[in-house]
């Protein structure tokens, strides 16, 4: 159906059941001005790509302050404090493995 055009004058029920086939394969109805054409939706643009990945690192940022402060308080067990060191570690990595995918976007740019 991508690629379909459709004139001004489609009845409603024909531009409903486009709609519908349209929502369910990312695509979308556009006017052209004479006519109306199914396009596909075309994905995020890097730079949105890219503040998603960013707040992914804010949150990480955020759990890996938690587990700091875990690790420097002297009224944590010595397990707790060994469990948040674990945890800091893995968010670490997460987090470089974020900013790897960030640098490789950036890289298309």
């Amino acid at each position: 159906m991508i690629g379909n055009k459709y004139n001004k004058n489609i009845s409603r029920d024909e531009f409903f059941q486009v709609a519908l086939w349209c929502n369910q394969n990312n695509a979308k109805i556009e006017d052209k001005g004479e006519y109306y054409e199914v396009v596909q939706n075309s994905g995020p643009t890097i730079d949105e790509q890219v503040v998603v990945l960013e707040k992914q690192i804010e949150k990480i940022n955020i759990d890996m302050l938690r587990d700091i402060l875990i690790i420097d308080d002297d009224e944590q067990t010595t397990e707790k404090k060994q469990e948040a060191k674990q945890y800091l570690a893995q968010k670490k990595s997460q987090k470089n493995e974020l900013i790897e995918q960030i640098n490789k976007l950036r890289e298309v740019e």
